[in-house]
């Protein structure tokens, strides 16, 4: 790994993933991780006419870190959020996953 890359992965850890600052624990699939909850994003996201449809589902978008989480969640799978199932639309990131999940409200 390159020096840029681990002082990369360190900020992730310290500074972004920081109970402190934006992280909180959150139980996902069993596991306590951390989480951020991604709200700005998602009501941009909410605004694109392909998410226009969506009023009868509830829509979040969280921030996990790849080693909290035993493999990639796969699109159409569902992952339990703090005791609600989610169904996953879309996974994307490298050293942060962005997840977005939908359930039925």
């Amino acid at each position: 790994m390159s020096i840029f890359k681990a002082m990369v992965q360190q900020d992730t850890d310290t500074v972004i993933f920081n109970l402190e600052e934006l992280a909180d624990i959150h139980e996902l699939d069993g596991r306590q991780i951390l989480v951020i909850f991604d709200e700005v994003t998602l009501e941009k996201m909410k605004a694109q006419p392909k998410y226009a449809d969506g009023y009868n589902t509830a829509t979040r978008l969280i921030l996990v870190r790849p080693t909290d989480l035993p493999g990639k969640p796969a699109e159409g799978a569902h992952l339990t959020l703090d005791g609600k199932t989610y169904l996953v639309k879309s996974v994307t990131g490298r050293l942060i996953w962005r997840i977005v999940l939908e359930a039925n409200r």
